[in-house]
């Protein structure tokens, strides 16, 4: 126990004979140098050129009901959705969506190459359900359609995994903000 209490007043007196070396070896701040920034070992805030991405959902002619609805979400935090067939809000809606969901929406987007992926996959028919998402990314649009999977190979290219995701994360954000009917139309 004593052992343990001189060890601790060492470790103060060492402390303090430090601090006070240290305490007149430091110079007044300059005015500039009074503004923060960031350590040099935090990475910088994601900054994406992507402004809008749009999901759209068109059902196709199947024997059960499938929704029909496009959504756009924005980088200035503004979203709008418009419901139609099916759809769990017929009409125009219209939302807010954190920065945060949007930049990591985008990051999943630039990360995935989504630039670099074909125009369609899947069976290419009028008939059955699509869904196509658009990016537009320093003023440019690129479209994706996914028509789903194909039945047989030979009938067109199964949507890539990265894709799917993409679809899976605007379809999470659009269930987790609070929409707001702004117009009857659809």
């Amino acid at each position: 126990m004593k052992l343990a209490a001189i060890l601790l007043l060492a470790l103060f007196l060492t402390g303090c004979h430090h601090a006070e070396q240290t305490a007149y070896r430091l110079t007044p701040i300059s005015p500039p140098a009074l503004i923060k920034t960031a350590p040099s070992n935090v990475p910088p805030a994601f900054v994406s050129p992507i402004s809008a991405i749009t999901l759209q959902r068109e059902p196709g002619m199947t024997n059960h009901p499938l929704p029909a609805y496009a959504v756009t979400l924005r980088s200035d935090g503004t979203a709008t959705y418009i419901g139609s067939a099916f759809s769990r809000r017929i009409s125009t809606h219209s939302a807010t969506v954190l920065p945060a969901e949007f930049a990591r929406l985008a990051r999943l987007i630039e990360e995935s190459n989504f630039v670099g992926l074909g125009s369609f996959y899947g069976p290419l028919a009028d008939d059955i359900s699509q869904v196509s998402v658009s990016v537009v990314s320093n003023g440019k649009r690129k479209t994706v359609v996914d028509y789903g999977t194909p039945f047989q190979s030979k009938y067109g290219k199964e949507a890539p995994t990265a894709l799917k995701q993409i679809e899976q994360q605007i379809n999470a954000i659009v269930a987790n903000v609070k929409w707001t009917k702004v117009s009857e139309e659809s």
